[in-house]
């Protein structure tokens, strides 16, 4: 048995697909290369990161890569996937919840 907690986010403007579990917001990309999907997954949390917490897109691109993670999440379907994770704790200390 598995149990899913979904919870419905309203008044945000949120890239999708975006995931919050344990301590990471992760956006998700799938495209034809993992070079792709890892750009867009990028793109989606540095855009993210730049209207959530007011920072210009050059601040925010210098935070995103000292604390951003980028994943492979699966090279197996005709679709590559990959996920950006960002800490949690920093949008909290913006003042910005996600959950």
């Amino acid at each position: 048995m598995i149990t899913v907690k979904i919870d419905v986010l309203t008044g945000l403007s949120l890239p999708l697909p975006m995931v919050v579990e344990g301590d990471h917001a992760m956006t998700i990309a799938s495209k034809q290369t993992l070079d792709e999907a890892a750009v867009v997954a990028s793109e989606m949390m540095l855009q993210f990161i730049h209207e959530a917490l007011g920072m210009d897109l050059g601040e925010a691109g210098m935070l995103l890569s000292v604390v951003g993670n980028l994943h492979i999440c699966q090279i197996v379907d005709p679709l590559m996937t990959a996920r950006m994770e960002f800490p949690l704790w920093i949008l909290e200390e913006y003042e910005y919840q996600l959950k």
